[in-house]
């Protein structure tokens, strides 16, 4: 059972905003397609969690901790009996390949 919302970060609301309003720097260009990304792939973490069912599992989505002067976000953090396991979603795409342990 999802316990928590899934949202758009303030960043990504923020360009999403300025985008319709103004033109967009290059970089801003760029952080904005990363944070689409980015949320298109936990969006469809959510849908095969859905699809698949988690009827005994507790899912917090977008958990935010502030330790020491700093903030971590989790993506998802799972919840079954004794366990929890925390799963970081990465929606990259491109062509990718591993040689020589690199």
């Amino acid at each position: 059972m999802f316990i928590t919302e899934r949202n758009k970060s303030k960043q990504h609301i923020h360009l999403e905003t300025l985008e319709r309003r103004a033109e967009l720097s290059k970089k801003e260009s760029l952080d904005l397609g990363r944070y689409r990304s980015g949320y298109a792939g936990e969006k469809e973490y959510d849908t095969v969690f859905d699809e698949t069912g988690h009827d005994h599992l507790y899912i917090f989505r977008d958990i935010w901790l502030r330790i020491d002067n700093g903030n971590i976000q989790f993506d998802a953090l799972i919840v079954a009996d004794n366990i929890m396991i925390v799963n970081e979603i990465k929606n990259y795409s491109g062509n990718y390949s591993y040689e020589n342990d690199m």
